[in-house]
């Protein structure tokens, strides 16, 4: 169950937080499919975004949060340029050591996942948005007690929540993405060979047009979309290397027709592959991505 989990850490054993103050342009994808342990807390700043998350397109606009909690896949595209704001880290830290009534009742559930937040939310409160303007501040200028501060910040926005009575009973289970990570795993292994749909189906033991529902409900691509999106973005790597042709490319990622190859990479990319290679050629430096898993 890793293939699709972000390999980037978010804080440290003492401290599992991570905050990012993050620019998009419209129709920019923010982020990658992807899931992670941590519960990820999001606040549009400016502008709006669409947030796809267990199975279903949210769409996110200035002034609401939205939350993503452990083990859901999600990605998010830029609906209009925009600014917005992420908390990803470890529930533990809205724990106390000594419970409290709230702790039994609600801190300790939402740990444990008994419990969820209902989203996205529209914030009726200006201190909410101020809390994450703090941690904007104090996150990049650490002090000898800005850990503490941000404990703080978090547990008045968790109060937030239990006041509007936006904590709910979480029916999801992990068994879908168990099945979905298989299916991943085996087009990242194979995305250079025939693959259908009927193929990944047998892979679940299940019924054909089940299956691609189920995938559908679950990543927001159906599994052809997901595959040629795979296979381009394998392609978009192998463009850098000037002395492999067009042709020898798309074969080399799954295409049977170079026609078809570069009618789908055009569809994705809003470009042509030879386009795109003097594009990248140009602009390439070799430096890792903010999104690198």
């Amino acid at each position: 169950m890793k293939i699709m989990k972000e390999k980037r850490s978010h804080g440290n054993h003492l401290f599992p937080f991570a905050f990012y103050n993050l620019i998009a342009e419209k129709d920019m994808e923010a982020c990658y499919l992807h899931w992670h342990e941590e519960v990820e807390w999001i606040y549009v700043y400016i502008g709006k975004i669409s947030l796809f998350i267990d199975g279903k397109e949210k769409i996110i606009t200035q002034g609401q949060l939205a939350i993503i909690e452990p083990f859901l896949l999600h990605y998010i595209v830029a609906k209009e340029d925009c600014h917005y704001f992420s908390c990803v880290f470890k529930k533990e830290l809205l724990k106390f050591e000594i419970e409290d009534v709230n702790t039994y009742q609600h801190i300790i559930p939402y740990i444990n996942n008994e419990l969820v937040i209902k989203s996205p939310i529209t914030i009726d409160d200006d201190n909410i948005e101020e809390m994450f303007l703090r941690i904007v501040t104090i996150y990049n200028h650490e002090t000898i007690t800005h850990q503490l501060e941000i404990r703080i910040y978090l547990l008045i926005i968790f109060k937030y929540f239990i006041d509007h009575q936006l904590l709910i009973t979480n029916d999801y289970s992990k068994h879908n993405l168990e099945a979905i990570e298989i299916v991943l795993k085996y087009i990242e292994e194979h995305y250079d060979e025939k693959i259908t749909s009927q193929m990944l189906a047998k892979l679940l033991n299940y019924n054909h047009q089940y299956f691609s529902r189920f995938f559908k409900d679950n990543t927001g691509y159906t599994p052809i979309e997901y595959i040629n999106k795979y296979r381009i973005d394998m392609a978009c790597e192998e463009l850098l290397d000037e002395k492999k042709s067009i042709l020898d490319i798309s074969i080399a990622c799954g295409f049977d027709s170079c026609s078809y190859f570069i009618k789908k990479f055009k569809a994705l990319k809003n470009i042509s592959p030879s386009k795109y290679r003097k594009l990248l050629l140009a602009n390439y430096q070799k430096k890792p991505s903010r999104y690198d898993k």
